[in-house]
């Protein structure tokens, strides 16, 4: 509870509540409950602190919340909800860590493209595992990123010798 964001404490419940199993909810409105928590998480969002994770989180909201209509388990929900909020965690430490040196800082920083690629690849899968049905246009665009990607790995893997 010491967090310094709305977002984390928003987020936190979310991240809770998606580790009850379906079968063990007291009531009937559970996907709504799910879509209430997770649109306040995401509207208590620090867009203008950290802007460069705009595109992550609203590829990370597009996908989630198709899922959450298309009734995909929680298990799939909590698995893409954790690596959404990991994958925040590296820039979140990077602002909220005063006491922490700047060569530690940096190695943190240097991080980031790494985590940034293996995100962007973690949710073109989960759209395509999730969302193939989507008309939404960031889906098809995230879609259309996960097969640019796989393409160009096949390319890799032909052009090595074995």
């Amino acid at each position: 509870q010491q967090a310094p964001l709305d977002f984390q404490r928003d987020y936190r419940v979310l991240r809770e509540s998606l580790k009850i199993s379906k079968s063990n909810v007291p009531y009937d409105n559970y996907q709504e409950y799910l879509s209430t928590l997770f649109k306040k998480a995401m509207s208590s969002f620090p867009d203008n602190k950290f802007r460069n994770v705009k595109k992550q989180k609203d590829a990370f909201e597009a996908v989630f919340m198709h899922s959450l209509e298309s009734d995909v388990p929680n298990e799939g929900l909590f698995d893409m909800a954790e690596d959404f909020w990991f994958y925040f965690c590296y820039h979140l430490r990077l602002k909220y860590n005063e006491n922490v040196s700047q060569g530690i800082k940096n190695s943190w920083k240097s991080k980031i493209p790494l985590e940034t690629s293996r995100y962007d690849a973690s949710i073109q899968n989960y759209a395509y595992q999730y969302c193939r049905d989507s008309k939404d246009p960031a889906i098809i665009g995230l879609l259309k990123d996960r097969e640019d990607r796989l393409k160009e790995l096949d390319q890799l893997m032909e052009g090595l010798d074995w």
